[in-house]
């Protein structure tokens, strides 16, 4: 058994940084972390810089969630190599003081990922225990 967990890292670990191009299929690939996915939410259909993600995070977050600049770069940094995100131009309607920042757009695999996360936090979320945490009650 655990040469065959090994070789299944090997393979998930050659997906996410070796291969961009031939990612797993998304429900088969390991959870996103919860930073990747908070970083990664904000730019569903649309694209946005750095300091609007990390504004848009501590928004969504009520401020329970700030994002330190150099660990969010790093991170892009990172989904981009794993071919999540790329950058891209920023929106026409950008204000001019915002179109020489670098924007960040999801791609199709960033978004099938996405997707398949919060489908599987949607199903964690909707269990009968998870419902008895949130409304107080003890097994």
């Amino acid at each position: 058994a655990g040469t065959r967990v090994t070789a299944s890292l090997h393979n998930v670990q050659e997906a996410l940084f070796e291969r961009p191009a031939r990612l797993a299929p998304p429900d088969a690939l390991p959870p996103l972390s919860p930073g990747t996915f908070v970083v990664l939410l904000p730019l569903r259909g649309r694209s946005m810089h750095g300091y609007g993600i990390k504004k848009e995070v501590r928004t969504r977050s009520d401020g329970a969630i700030d994002l330190d600049p150099g660990g969010l770069y790093r991170l892009i940094g990172r989904l981009e190599v794993r071919g999540l995100v790329r950058a891209c131009d920023a929106p026409t309607n950008a204000p001019d003081d915002e179109r020489r920042r670098l924007f960040y757009t999801l791609t199709a695999a960033g978004e099938q990922l996405l997707a398949a996360e919060a489908r599987r936090l949607a199903t964690l979320v909707a269990s009968p225990d998870v419902a008895a945490l949130i409304d107080g009650v003890h097994a």
